[in-house]
């Protein structure tokens, strides 16, 4: 075996190096005690050794308790190699009943999907946003946001059809209708609220398509 032929060449060096016989065959035995004693601590430990798992539930006070003793039990009695460890959660927490962030002014909030409601008639528009919610209302409009005067700017359904109907729209006009971070999930969202209020104001049937439909 290999590890002969290197021990022996081990054993030829230590003993040209003036090392004594039963010093070296000591440390030898030694090392090779310890090899057998992990070899068997890591067989012991890999049969043994519980698996340990998680589960979450809500806290229903003593309803939860008798789940748990009723859990714990079936685990132990069919398998008893598995260590359960039940973490029970409350939505009664401390940030449900205080703020701790200052909240964000509705003039800056972003990716918003709105609804714009004629002062006039009963048509309306709705449409999204990615941007600050008070520099797309100043688009619909048509005032600059820095001096609140008319401008020309960007040209939509909304301000089309006040100018030409000679109606008119206000801040109070538009209001916000869904949130999503996700642009994704947000295109989606307008896409449904368009399907189900069918706006006439909507030039775009969907920003994304929608398959189910």
């Amino acid at each position: 075996m290999l590890i002969h032929v290197e021990v022996t060449k081990l054993i030829s060096i230590l003993r040209s190096n003036g090392y004594p016989l039963a010093v070296i065959n000591k440390c030898i035995s030694v090392f090779f005690d310890k090899v057998k004693g992990n070899k068997k601590k890591d067989q012991t430990d890999s049969e043994e050794e519980p698996q340990v798992l998680s589960l979450f539930l809500p806290y229903l006070g003593e309803a939860s308790l008798r789940i748990k003793r009723s859990i714990t039990k079936y685990i132990k009695q069919n398998i008893p190699n598995c260590k359960l460890r039940i973490v029970f959660s409350s939505k009664r927490r401390l940030s449900n009943f205080f703020k701790f962030k200052d909240r964000i002014p509705d003039s800056l909030q972003s990716h918003l999907v709105y609804k714009i409601q004629c002062a006039d008639c009963n048509l309306c528009y709705i449409g999204l946003l990615e941007r600050h919610f008070k520099v797309r209302s100043y688009d619909h409009l048509g005032l600059s946001i820095l001096t609140n005067k008319p401008i020309k700017g960007v040209e939509t359904s909304m301000k089309t059809h006040w100018r030409s109907k000679n109606h008119h729209i206000t801040t109070d006009s538009i209001s916000v209708i869904a949130r999503e971070e996700n642009s994704f999930h947000l295109r989606i969202k307008e896409s449904l609220l368009i399907k189900r209020d069918q706006p006439i104001l909507n030039s775009n049937v969907y920003s994304t398509p929608l398959y189910l439909f």
